[in-house]
């Protein structure tokens, strides 16, 4: 918490737009600008400045992806580097995660 958080998002073909989207606890919607690193992952870059659930919006070519918003729980001492997300094992995955807050020990 209060410091900056990324993440990035694997399987993007070129040339697509994919935009996020990050809400605070407390309803506070930030446009999170994304860049596309050499390996065609996008990296995004978000500082939480408040305890709890945050829900993150991605949408691919003006359309919302329909596993979206994530939700992830933020707190003192979280560790954001032991996160990662594919779009690919997102679009196609059955496990039942979305909207369900996840804690790496």
């Amino acid at each position: 918490m209060d410091s900056p958080t990324e993440f990035d998002v694997e399987g993007v073909p070129d040339g697509a737009k994919l935009l996020c989207v990050v809400k605070s606890p407390s309803g506070l919607s930030t446009p999170t600008p994304g860049r596309q690193m050499p390996n065609g992952a996008y990296r995004f870059c978000y500082t939480p400045v408040e305890e709890g659930a945050y829900d993150i919006e991605l949408s691919y070519d003006s359309l919302n992806l329909p596993v979206f918003p994530y939700r992830v729980d933020v707190a003192k001492g979280a560790d954001p580097s032991k996160v990662k997300v594919c779009a690919f094992a997102l679009l196609y995955s059955q496990a039942k995660t979305c909207n369900t807050a996840i804690y790496f020990n």
